[in-house]
């Protein structure tokens, strides 16, 4: 009986508690539905950031790349789905590392994931950027499907 006489004063101290650690967490990085297209295309845009910053940035070495943001494009503006990739990269024999953040549309039919638009969003280094920075393209990224193996002849 003593202890529901207390439970009146520390609910308020106890409310605020969860509000404060509600408000600190993190909100999910994706909603279900873009968790889905990086599930299913993460590999393929990885592949396309890569392609894309070769295109933009030839001198540049390729470290990684991670999706930023995700959802499904109309094709007429470039593919169906586009995703924006945060890129880190460097220049062969130098320790700097540099962030361009590039958006990329893919094209997955049933055969093949296609690059097919990339374009430049932001860049953290100075030099000038001589070539182009939005491009549509058609590399083929990734194919689907089973490959139909020949069985090989044995003569052991």
């Amino acid at each position: 009986m003593r202890t529901t006489r207390h439970i009146p004063a520390i609910a308020p101290t106890l409310l605020a508690a969860l509000l404060l650690l509600a408000a600190t967490l993190p909100a999910a990085a994706f909603t279900l539905k873009e968790q889905v297209l990086v599930d299913s295309y993460e590999k393929s845009l990885k592949i396309a950031a890569e392609h894309a910053l070769g295109k933009i940035r030839p001198t540049a070495e390729y470290l990684s790349s991670e999706v930023e943001r995700i959802r499904e494009s109309d094709p007429l503006d470039g593919g169906k789905v586009k995703a924006r990739m945060k890129t880190v990269w460097k220049f062969p024999l130098l320790d700097e590392r540099y962030v361009t953040v590039i958006d990329v549309w893919i094209t997955p039919d049933d055969k093949a994931i296609y690059l097919t638009r990339y374009k430049m969003h932001s860049d953290s280094n100075r030099v000038p950027i001589l070539l182009s920075t939005d491009e549509r393209v058609r590399v083929l990224l990734q194919t689907l499907g089973m490959v139909e193996v020949q069985p090989k002849k044995d003569d052991f």
